[in-house]
Parts: C-alpha cells; structure tokens; sequence
C-alpha cells in the first residue's frame, strides 16, 4: 500500500476538518486569542482525508488554536478558556 504524491507544497499550517465551518460558501474557523473566541476567514488548500487535516493557505498562522469541536452558539468576542483533556488512568 502506498501514496502518490501528485503536488507537493511548502510546509504549512494544517487543521482538523472539523474545525472548518461555511457561511454563504465562504470557509471560516473559531479561534481562540487573547482568552476570547475570534472568528477568521481562511482559505484551504490540499485536504488529507485519512487523516482528518486540512491545509490552510492564508488567514490563520501558525500557533493560533482553533476550535475542533461542533459547539452552539460560539459568538465572536465571547471570553473562552482552554481546559486540558482530563488524564487517562494508568
């Protein structure tokens, strides 16, 4: 088993899927900045299906966190925290 690679590109900033939403065909993501939810238009490039990531070609640069999760009612201004998975027991 094995890839062909038929277009490579420079390293660039990938997300998961789940974190790209659409407006009126425009590509969106929320993003969380300064301790609030930020919302940002990008525009994507190469997808990787198997992986569930998605390339990024301008509007968000690398080390901004995205929100990955489907939640309602995200509101651009709306203070967030970043809450770390619980440990898993040994």
């Amino acid at each position: 088993k094995g890839d062909i690679v038929l277009e490579s590109t420079a390293i660039s900033t990938v997300i998961p899927v789940s974190a790209v939403r659409d407006e009126a065909g425009q590509a969106y993501v929320f993003t969380i900045e300064g301790g609030k939810i930020g919302k940002r238009a990008v525009k994507l490039g190469a997808t990787e299906p198997q992986r569930g990531l998605v390339e990024v070609r301008s509007g968000l640069e690398e080390g901004i966190s995205v929100v990955s999760a489907r939640v309602s009612g995200l509101k651009p201004g709306a203070p967030a925290v970043i809450k770390s998975a619980p440990a898993k027991a040994a």
